[in-house]
C-alpha cells in the first residue's frame, strides 16, 4: 500500500482495504469510521454496519437534511458481493469441508480478500451500490459516484494498473 492507501493490482486485498480506498477518494471525512471498523473483525463490522443501517438512526436532530454516510453503504455492498460471487464459485461439499476444518482448527471465516470480477460481476456490483445509496436517502448523483469508484476501484484489481498512479503517456 501507498502512502494514499491505495494497493496496487494484483495484491491481496482485503474487504476493508478496499472501502478504505474508495471512502478516501469519495468521503475522505469518513475514513476516521473506515479505520476503526477495519480494525475488527470483518463480520463483526458487517454486523454492526447493518444494524445502524436497519434502525433507521438518522444523524443530527432538527437538521433539514439527513447526512448519509457511504462507508456503511460500500462496505456491506462489497462484502456481500465478495460473498456472493466466491459462494458461486467454490461447489456446496468444498465450502462444507472448508468450514468444517476451520471449527477443528478454531479459526472464524477469516479476512475476506476481494477476488477478481468479471464485468458482469462489477456492473452488478455497480448496481448494487448506486440502489443502496439511493436507498438510504443519497442523492442520485452522489450515490452514482461512489457506485461508479466501487466499480473502478473492482475493475482495476484484475487490470495490472495501480489505481494511485496516473497513467504513463
Amino acid at each position: 500500500m501507498d502512502v494514499a492507501g491505495h494497493r496496487p493490482s494484483g495484491e491481496s486485498v482485503l474487504v476493508g482495504d478496499l472501502v478504505r480506498e474508495v471512502i478516501a477518494d469519495v468521503a475522505p471525512d469518513e475514513l476516521a469510521l473506515v479505520d476503526r471498523l477495519r480494525q475488527l473483525d470483518n463480520g463483526d463490522a458487517v454486523r454492526l454496519l447493518q444494524r445502524r443501517r436497519r434502525g433507521g438512526d438518522l444523524l443530527g436532530f432538527g437538521l433539514d437534511e439527513v447526512v448519509v454516510l457511504a462507508s456503511p453503504i460500500v462496505w456491506v455492498a462489497v462484502d456481500e458481493a465478495v460473498k456472493r460471487f466466491t459462494d458461486t464459485a467454490i461447489t456446496g461439499g468444498g465450502k462444507a469441508v472448508r468450514q468444517r476444518l476451520r471449527r477443528l482448527l478454531g479459526r472464524g471465516e477469516g479476512a475476506p480478500i476481494v477476488p477478481e470480477f468479471t464485468r458482469e460481476q462489477i456492473a452488478d456490483v455497480h448496481t448494487q451500490v448506486a440502489d443502496a445509496a439511493m436507498r438510504a436517502g443519497m442523492d442520485a448523483d452522489r450515490a452514482r459516484i461512489i457506485a461508479d469508484k466501487v466499480g473502478i476501484r473492482l475493475a482495476l484489481r484484475g487490470s495490472g494498473v495501480d489505481a494511485a498512479r496516473p497513467p504513463e503517456p
